[in-house]
């Protein structure tokens, strides 16, 4: 459902379609009648969405939230005239101003991002058959198909999984990789890095698109990290949590899981909130009060563990915008972690491992023929390299006239 009409200057907020998603019909946008309650809201959004285009942000965030709530309450009345304030017999909880609200009204479609597995299907065939995997030990635990076609993006419904774990595979070979080249003893930490979501920053971000929020909080996270001790890793940027709309009994990453079952009106169940998943090395020391938070999660002691925190990061990082969902800093950045070559030819192989079942640690098999499930996984040799010092642009200086006296 298109929550935002910008052509015609008519918007819909996200609750209110929210609330008519049970199948009422939406009164019409233009016109005489029940619409006229959407229609007459005050200037300050189109002015802004006119100097949104010209300028690329707003000219300031007050002008637009006197806006947001008048259409709020428009919803608020409009739900009360088509089904009587109540879904069956549930009352209808008056929509709460969100900054997140603004996105259907400031943001255009060709700089917003997703989350992956929201795009259209690429209607690939499926040329290869695909096989059961199953647990040896207890068929009832986690099982999944492996095999057939994919096309690899992020966006495809049927597909973003092959993405995230293929980026998954790349991340897990740089980060190990990296602890065999320095002969560390230290293991890689997984560390969330945010901001307060009432803070001037956040408020001002919120709009912006999210393909500048995106470039802007990577390298804010990274300068953020580096001052904590950091020395290098992954950083994955998230511009959303999810909201109090998604069940409570919902845990873990299932919830972005139900979120993306709600197809294109998934923007209703989250809210904007910046934040950073980081996992590399370094020794971080305490912020500053009142400067911002992190949050040190765990240590991974094995490449299969950091390979499964990325694939989770990834499977609710925005997507489609143009950036990539995940970026390498510090140390483990293309400029000073480079694959050893010897002879001419780069050190980097695959091999096949075996897959161990997520609830008992027993191996995966193909529940056709009972055989050992192998995955291929990506491996290099890297050598450490300190990259040239980046040259300094010359500052022109313009001179000054002397005058006798």
């Amino acid at each position: 459902m298109e929550v935002s009409d910008l052509s015609n200057n008519n918007t819909f907020p996200s609750h209110a379609a929210e609330a008519l998603e049970g199948g009422a019909a939406i009164p019409p946008t233009s016109g005489a009648g029940q619409g006229d309650a959407l229609v007459g809201a005050p200037p300050s959004i189109s002015d802004s969405w006119t100097y949104f285009k010209a300028h690329g942000t707003l000219p300031d965030l007050n002008q637009v939230l006197p806006a947001l709530d008048h259409l709020v309450a428009g919803s608020s009345a409009m739900a009360g005239a088509v089904g009587g304030g109540t879904r069956g017999s549930v009352p209808l909880p008056l929509p709460r101003a969100r900054v997140t609200d603004l996105y259907p009204v400031i943001v255009p479609d060709d700089t917003q991002a997703s989350i992956p597995g929201m795009g259209a299907d690429c209607g690939l065939p499926e040329r290869f058959s695909k096989r059961l995997v199953i647990c040896s030990g207890d068929p009832t635990h986690k099982h999944y198909e492996v095999g057939g076609s994919s096309c690899g993006k992020p966006t495809c419904p049927r597909h973003w999984e092959t993405w995230g774990r293929r980026a998954a595979d790349r991340g897990g070979r740089v980060l190990w990789g990296y602890k065999a080249a320095s002969k560390g003893r230290h293991k890689p930490r997984h560390t969330i890095l945010s901001e307060d979501d009432t803070s001037p920053l956040v408020l001002k971000r919120a709009s912006f698109s999210d393909k500048a929020n995106i470039r802007f909080f990577r390298k804010h996270f990274i300068r953020k990290a580096l001052a904590l001790g950091g020395t290098g890793g992954s950083i994955v940027v998230h511009l959303w949590r999810t909201n109090d709309m998604v069940p409570t009994w919902i845990e873990g990453s299932r919830r972005w899981d139900w979120v993306r079952s709600k197809g294109t009106a998934w923007r209703a169940y989250v809210d904007f909130s910046p934040h950073a998943h980081v996992t590399g090395y370094g020794f971080y020391q305490e912020p500053e009060p009142g400067d911002f938070s992190y949050r040190n999660l765990e240590h991974l002691d094995d490449r299969d563990a950091v390979e499964s925190v990325l694939f989770y990061q990834l499977s609710h990082a925005p997507v489609g915008a143009g950036c990539n969902a995940l970026t390498y800093w510090g140390c483990c950045q293309p400029g000073c972690l480079k694959v050893a070559v010897v002879n001419g030819k780069k050190q980097q192989w695959k091999e096949h491992v075996p897959v161990p079942c997520g609830t008992c640690g027993l191996p995966m098999v193909y529940a056709d023929s009972r055989e050992e499930y192998l995955r291929t996984r990506s491996c290099a040799v890297y050598i450490i390299v300190t990259p040239p010092p980046r040259k300094k642009k010359k500052k022109k200086t313009v001179g000054v006239a002397q005058h006798a006296d």
